[in-house]
């Protein structure tokens, strides 16, 4: 494990020369290791999740951009369901136009549904990530990323927080090489 920690440092800044320049922007589209299904030997119902998040933005320093994010999530359990939309704003910079670190502030609106009744809520969340741009072409980057969320639910009276591992592919215009 040493070893592979080590080769992905050895990587990540031997190659990290280059930098994002002022007035690029990107998009991009990430997911939480994508669609995830459980089905419990018990007998219960199984559980099914998906996220998608995108997001947009422009570069106003070298190395530093900032923008919006738009995400859904859906969840369901045999007759319930849940969707959250997310709505947010984010800033985000990268150490040698490659290792990225960024925060932002996001709108969650939920709904529920289960056995015919309905109901819906909202809270504000604060993701905190740091992930690596890894640039399969000179505008388009895979990038893992690690993200830790935490925020206010049931009106504000309690606070949850989530980890979770990301991946996802951006799309770099006006970037120098």
């Amino acid at each position: 494990m040493k070893k592979l920690i080590l080769l992905f440092a050895l990587f990540a800044f031997g190659t990290a020369q280059a930098q994002i320049n002022k007035g690029a922007w990107f998009v991009g589209a990430s997911s939480a290791l994508g669609f995830t299904s459980y089905s419990y030997k018990s007998g219960g119902s199984s559980l099914s999740n998906f996220n998608i998040d995108g997001r947009t933005g422009y570069f106003f320093m070298d190395n530093l951009t900032a923008g919006v994010t738009i995400g859904y999530t859906h969840a369901s359990q045999g007759s319930s369901s849940a969707g959250l939309t997310t709505l947010g704003i984010f800033g985000r910079y990268y150490f040698q136009g490659k290792i990225f670190g960024g925060i932002g502030i996001n709108t969650v609106s939920a709904s529920y549904s289960s056995s015919g009744s309905s109901s819906s809520s909202s809270s504000t969340t604060i993701p905190i990530e740091a992930g690596y741009a890894a640039f399969i072409t000179d505008n388009i980057a895979v990038e893992p990323s690690l993200v830790w969320t935490s925020g206010d639910t049931d009106g504000g009276n309690s606070i949850s927080s989530s980890f979770a591992v990301k991946v996802g592919f951006s799309l770099y215009l006006n970037r120098n090489k």
